[in-house]
């Protein structure tokens, strides 16, 4: 089995300036050491825009921007 290594997943509504996560009513995060993956995490956003980013150190930084609006 692989070593916890330090990883984030984050979704909240999206602001439509792809600026970076947090701050967002509604806001889900799962950031900690784990084996495999973080999460699940969720955000309820009828009709609304959202983001997604995540991270892990062997990885970079990536977050989407606004996604999936409608």
């Amino acid at each position: 089995m692989s070593a916890p290594t330090p990883t984030m997943v984050y979704i909240g509504l999206g602001d439509g300036s792809g600026g970076g996560y947090g701050g967002n009513q509604g806001d889900g995060m799962d950031n900690g050491d784990f084996t495999t993956y973080a999460g699940p995490v969720y955000v309820y956003a009828p009709g609304e825009c959202i983001e997604v980013a995540g991270e892990t150190v062997v990885s970079d930084y990536y977050n989407s921007g606004s996604v999936l609006c409608g």
